[in-house]
């Protein structure tokens, strides 16, 4: 969705090779949710230490799911590799 495509069109148009780079530049310079994530953490720890509160970034920072680390872009072309 943030694409402002379908997976479908997506997988027609983008080679394994194109994803994995992209995942790979994610991996570099991140942006999306999760970074924006990070900038509110640091905000609200930095605010909380200003009143005198003992705390790190991490306190803040959402936790979703487990604790499984994302794929490598070694992964990816693994995964991908029969598509084209």
């Amino acid at each position: 969705m943030a694409l402002g495509r379908t997976v479908q069109e997506l997988t027609a148009s983008m080679s394994s090779t194109e994803y994995a780079d992209w995942l790979e530049y994610a991996a570099q310079e991140p942006w999306g949710e999760a970074r924006s994530d990070l900038r509110s953490a640091i905000v609200a720890c930095t605010v909380a230490r200003s009143q005198g509160a003992r705390c790190e970034v991490q306190d803040f920072l959402p936790t979703f799911g487990g604790a499984e680390a994302p794929p490598t872009a070694a992964d990816i072309r693994r995964r991908f590799a029969g598509m084209r």
